[in-house]
């Protein structure tokens, strides 16, 4: 049944793959250059997967700088459209646009935080971009405790504008919530309806996730969720799994408060979170990665790489070890190679950069299969430049609608009951939690037949021990209002 499993994700990434835009098809990297002889070795990678494998590219136009913050996109056919690094924005020809200056944050140029940045492109308006950015100054507010505050900005940018050179539209927009976002780890995902995002961003130091929506008619605020335990911001990243069903958070706030990984449920019907799992680790990194069926999260974490199997529901136990550092150093000489960040290609590869200055990248070769089966291979592809600590963070932009369309008002539904399945999947004992009255839990497999039939209010422990393997539909009916949603939980054998 797994093997079954895995190759529907497989033959579902591929013909996503195949049919869809390609807005991640380049890749940009770098680092700030200038006129001394060490200086002169940063510029710009571009890692080009146009033919289906990674091809190395460099450009001599030096005028973005980039550290840890940077984003790029290509039009839907594959051709670059812009990038950012946080401060400025670049089009495809590798030009500044035009009063495209966005932020003069206090460390100068260029800005170094993990995912600060995100580009996405406007649905059913193929020439416009969003591009949501954040801005950090020094603080004297006791609530920050990093001393440094965090906006939130977006623009809008027209690469029609200007002979396809392109032109900022909007500018500097602050978006007023949060009142404290978290550092970097702006996250988006595909509305249900297949066509719009939605964007999250926590707020530090919280539990609250605030939701914006971005259609054809411009990026709005649209509500927030307080779910789980309270989070630690630091440096990190944030992702939506492939599929849709899981979003993943790391945060390295410090040798001291520790190093977080939560890995969450999430239902694109409603855009809501559940069944939180977190696991506080001893070592500093930043990069989270799914593969690309979805089942496996690899965390790069300096000296190692982990991966967690997020089929399993205990965290601890989902762990391997899956890379080590072997001492070996990069930019001449005297600087560790380790894992920092790493991003799901269109190859079905995961590549990781390093945390520092650097002239190679890390890349794990078949991210689908589990423990060492993985195949990494360490510092295994030179760049054509040095860069510094930058990879490109990207949504899944291949993913559909819900394959069975969510119900009429399902948002307003899921408020209404407040449900929470975990674990999904399930082995032995499924717990399902739905906030207020009495409702009924009717459970069939794919072929209609009833295993499991009953009425209960708040809490209900459900006994799948002895079901088969496979995959259960949940009908849960509120008995006061008659309303009824669907679930779906995996049973799975381990």
């Amino acid at each position: 049944m797994k093997k079954t499993l895995l190759l529907l994700h497989l033959l579902l990434w591929l013909a996503l793959h195949c049919a869809a835009q390609k807005h991640d098809n380049i890749w940009i990297q770098g680092g700030q250059g200038g006129s001394t002889p060490l200086q002169a070795k940063f510029g710009l990678n571009i890692m080009n997967f146009s033919s289906g494998t990674l091809k190395l590219e460099s450009e001599n136009k030096r005028n973005l700088g980039f550290e840890e913050t940077v984003a790029s996109i290509c039009d839907k056919t594959g051709k670059l459209a812009l990038y950012c690094n946080g401060l400025m924005i670049g089009n495809g020809t590798f030009d500044t646009i035009v009063d495209s200056r966005l932020t003069s944050p206090f460390w100068g140029t260029p800005c170094v935080v993990t995912q600060g940045t995100i580009i996405l492109p406007f649905p059913e308006k193929d020439s416009l971009y969003l591009v949501m950015y954040e801005e950090h100054i020094f603080s004297q507010d006791p609530q920050i405790i990093s001393g440094i505050t965090v906006t939130l900005h977006y623009c809008v940018v027209d690469m029609a504008q200007n002979k396809g050179k392109g032109a900022v539209l909007q500018k500097g927009t602050v978006i007023e919530k949060p009142k404290f976002p978290s550092w970097g780890k702006i996250a988006a995902i595909k509305h249900h309806n297949g066509r719009d995002w939605w964007i999250y961003l926590m707020n530090a130091w919280g539990n609250e996730f605030f939701r914006y929506e971005l259609t054809k008619n411009g990026l709005k605020y649209k509500d927030s969720q307080v779910f789980g335990t309270v989070e630690k911001d630091g440096v990190g990243t944030a992702e939506f799994s492939p599929d849709g069903t899981k979003y993943a958070r790391y945060s390295s706030v410090g040798n001291t408060l520790g190093q977080y990984l939560s890995i969450y449920d999430f239902d694109r019907c409603t855009g809501k979170f559940s069944n939180q799992r977190s696991l506080k680790l001893e070592r500093a990194g930043s990069g989270v990665a799914f593969s690309s069926n979805s089942r496996y999260l690899y965390v790069g974490i300096g000296d190692e790489i982990r991966q967690y199997d997020t089929w399993e529901n205990n965290l601890q136990k989902a762990e391997k070890i899956v890379a080590e550092y072997d001492g070996f150093e990069t930019c001449g000489g005297g600087v560790g190679a380790g894992y920092f960040n790493g991003q799901l290609a269109p190859d079905g590869k995961i590549y990781f950069c390093t945390q520092a200055c650097s002239d190679i990248l890390h890349v794990i070769e078949k991210p689908n299969l589990g423990d060492t089966l993985c195949e990494v291979k360490s510092h295994s592809i030179v760049t054509p430049t040095w860069y510094f600590a930058s990879m490109p963070k990207f949504p899944n932009f291949r993913m559909g609608k819900v394959a069975n369309p969510c119900m009429t008002a399902v948002e307003e539904t899921e408020e209404l009951f407040n449900v929470s399945i975990y674990p999904n999947p399930v082995d032995d004992i499924l717990t399902i939690q739905v906030g207020k009255g009495t409702f009924t839990v009717n459970i069939t497999d794919m072929q209609g037949s009833t295993i499991h039939k009953e009425q209960s209010e708040g809490t209900m422990i459900v006994n799948t021990s002895n079901w088969l393997s496979g995959v259960y539909q949940i009908f849960i009916k509120n008995k006061n209002t008659g309303t009824e949603i669907t679930k779906k939980v995996v049973v799975m054998r381990y």
